[in-house]
C-alpha cells in the first residue's frame, strides 16, 4: 500500500480554499456611504489660529451649512475652537471642503507640549438652516508629534 505525503494530502484542500479566495478582492468589497472628513493638518497649523482645510465627501443632499470643532482626546481632553461654513455646493468631484483659515470661532491648531504626542479629533456636523439636531456627523481623528 503506498503512503500519501502529508503534502499532497493537504494540497487538494489548499487549492480549494484557494480557488474560493479568487472571488474575494479588495475591489469587491462595498462602497462605503455616508459623509466622511478628512483633513491637511500641517506644522503651519500647531499652536496657530490658521486652520487647515477640511474636506467632506458625500455630506447630505439638504445640507446649508456646517459646524466644525476640534478637540483634544484623551485624559486632558480640550475644546480648541471651531466655527461654521456655508455649503456652496459640491465640487465636480462630489466633494467640498472649507478652506484653510476659514475657522473662527476662537479656533486654536492642535498643540501638545514639547515631547509630547496628543491625539485630536474634527468633527464636523452638516446642518439644515431651522432645523434643530444635524442632519450628519462626521470625525476625523488624528495625531500630532511635537519633538
Amino acid at each position: 500500500m503506498s503512503q500519501i505525503s502529508p503534502c499532497r494530502r493537504a494540497l487538494p484542500a489548499f487549492l480549494a480554499v484557494f480557488a474560493l479566495a479568487g472571488g474575494c478582492s479588495w475591489q469587491d468589497a462595498p462602497e462605503e456611504s455616508g459623509m466622511h472628513v478628512t483633513a491637511e493638518v500641517h506644522e503651519v497649523h500647531y499652536c496657530s489660529k490658521f486652520s487647515p482645510e477640511i474636506t467632506i465627501a458625500n455630506p447630505p443632499h439638504d445640507t446649508d451649512y456646517y459646524e466644525v470643532r476640534l478637540d483634544r482626546l484623551g485624559e486632558s481632553g480640550l475644546f480648541m475652537g471651531g466655527g461654521t461654513w456655508r455649503f456652496n455646493g459640491l465640487a465636480d468631484d462630489g466633494m467640498d471642503s472649507i478652506p484653510e483659515g476659514a475657522l473662527t470661532n476662537s479656533y486654536r491648531g492642535p498643540c501638545p507640549k514639547k515631547g509630547e504626542t496628543a491625539q485630536y479629533m474634527f468633527t464636523v456636523a452638516a446642518r439644515k438652516s431651522g432645523v434643530a439636531a444635524p442632519l450628519e456627523t462626521a470625525t476625523y481623528v488624528f495625531t500630532v508629534e511635537k519633538p
